[in-house]
């Protein structure tokens, strides 16, 4: 098999600036560099599982729940209604920017229970269709078994009778 050499022309090299990737033609381009005026693409962030945002969410309602009692408890009052009240303003302006705002702990936990059972349900019915599959796999393999079983006797009964009716076994 030969190999075909991609050799370019000096045409292209006497007006191709190399530092810079672009062409000196203005009818020739080059498609494998872009301009793209300094700027470099962003990182998409992860995405996060449900579960776990929920649970930091939950973790994070009940921290701030325990400081606030804390502070009540010291005789801080004045900090405890200030941390209260900066927190309905944040989640007042939070739901104003059309965030959802997730501080139930009771709705959270609910939340993740259900998930959990549905988990659970779906894994039950996954293993229920992996049986069936296994199940069904297994009664074609016994029927195949004895298909080729009964073909393979019946070629050795016609073989017995061909050799019965030329004369070469007798009974």
């Amino acid at each position: 098999m030969k190999r075909k050499s991609h050799k370019k022309s000096s045409i292209q090299d006497d007006h191709h600036d190399k530092s810079s990737g672009k062409l000196n033609l203005d009818t020739e381009f080059i498609y494998s560099k872009l301009d793209t005026g300094g700027e470099e693409p962003k990182e998409t962030s992860k995405v996060v599982p449900r579960k776990k945002k929920l649970l930091k969410s939950l973790n994070q309602i009940q921290q701030k729940e325990k400081k606030i009692e804390k502070l009540v408890e010291k005789g801080k009052v004045n900090i405890a209604e200030k941390l209260k009240e900066e927190e309905l303003w944040n989640k007042a302006l939070a739901r104003c920017r059309g965030e959802k705002i997730r501080d139930d702990p009771k709705k959270i936990a609910r939340t993740l229970k259900r998930e959990q059972k549905t988990k659970i349900r779906h894994s039950k019915k996954w293993k229920e269709r992996k049986q069936h599959v296994e199940d069904k796999m297994e009664r074609r393999q016994k029927r195949r078994q004895k298909n080729i079983k009964a073909k393979s006797e019946q070629k050795k009964k016609k073989k017995m009778q061909k050799l019965r009716k030329k004369g070469k076994i007798i009974d």
